[in-house]
């Protein structure tokens, strides 16, 4: 059943392609539950996402980004998958692969770690150029948490964007998972909207030299007090951005604010630091050390006045790209 979807400048012929392949790939998903389920096997469906595509698409055309798309799902054929596991492309960035017989969440999450693996240790040959392949990895196992190709589907998809959120890309699906609530739609609509009308704000916690008891520097940290669900916590904020795809501007919109309230900050105290976190998926975007070069040359900030923090955890899963985009930052003079 190893197929694959070329895009297609239409969208609304690529919405149709990707529902005539739904419908079979449902079908076909429907047939193997129905056949573990009398031989009393339990099936683990793996949803992938690949958040490179789009970015080779707007770098190098929409043929790379294709060629991409299948290097992937070759990577996922052949150094992922057994024998007798099964994947489908229903679009250039999502893959859906049933593995039956596995009889374990710890196994089917060795699987999904062996994704990352292959993914997202090591930049994919992309003729002159190198791409990540950003990968996130949702999971649904039958029949803990469907019976049904349709709810075991929904429950991928649920896992995939809430593992955009983490800091592994990985996500297996909870009956009861918090944070987010199940409409998550709800929640990028409301984080687009305060992004729109610049209703988010940051609070600044102190940093206070322990030896000379003076204020050196702040820390931004998020704040987001909804209209319509109230105050929303600042992890299931940065979740809803990532699920939805709006990190980039959230994290935009942060450096922006810092450094903009960091210059009103040096009106009292030049050597005044504001620090800043990034998010992991901002490893990937070549442009944030531009991005925030030009805020700081806006308004009139000296970089060793902002501090960068990113994760260890970011560190180890993205490290050649986080490498890259360190030298960078410390090329600008920017604190890391």
């Amino acid at each position: 059943m190893n197929s694959s979807s070329e895009g297609a400048a239409g969208g609304g012929a690529t919405a149709i392609l990707h529902d005539t392949l739904l419908d079979r790939f449902s079908g076909r998903l429907q047939s193997i539950l129905t056949d573990a389920s009398a031989k009393g096997e339990n099936v683990t469906l793996m949803m992938v996402h690949a958040a490179a595509i789009d970015r080779t698409d707007a770098r190098h055309g929409f043929q790379a980004g294709s060629s991409l798309s299948e290097r992937i799902a070759s990577v996922l054929r052949t150094k992922v998958l057994r024998k007798r596991d099964e994947i489908e492309i229903l679009a250039r960035d999502e893959y859906i692969c049933i593995l039956p017989g596995v009889p374990s969440v710890e196994i089917a999450m060795l699987a999904a770690q062996r994704v990352m693996a292959f993914l997202g240790a090591a930049p994919l040959e992309l003729g002159q150029a190198t791409e990540f392949a950003d990968a996130a990895v949702g999971i649904a196992m039958f029949p803990e948490h469907g019976h049904d190709a349709a709810a075991l589907l929904q429950r991928a998809k649920h896992a995939l964007l809430a593992a955009r959120g983490r800091n592994d890309r990985i996500c297996i699906y909870e009956n009861r998972e918090g944070g987010l609530p199940a409409d998550q739609s709800q929640y990028a609509a409301r984080m687009a909207t305060a992004l729109e009308q610049n209703s988010l704000a940051l609070h600044y916690m102190p940093q206070i030299c322990l030896r000379t008891g003076k204020l050196t520097g702040a820390e931004a940290l998020l704040r987001w007090t909804d209209e319509v669900m109230g105050p929303v916590p600042p992890h299931d904020a940065v979740q809803a951005a990532e699920s939805s795809g709006l990190m980039d501007r959230l994290s935009q919109w942060i450096i922006t604010s810092a450094v903009q309230q960091c210059a009103q900050f040096r009106e009292i105290d030049p050597n005044f630091k504001v620090s800043v976190n990034i998010s992991p998926s901002n490893l990937h975007e070549p442009d944030l050390p531009l991005y925030i070069d030009r805020a700081l040359r806006t308004w009139g900030v000296d970089s060793s006045n902002l501090s960068i923090e990113i994760t260890e955890t970011a560190m180890i899963t993205n490290q050649a790209a986080a490498n890259e985009i360190l030298r960078e930052l410390k090329s600008y003079g920017m604190r890391i």
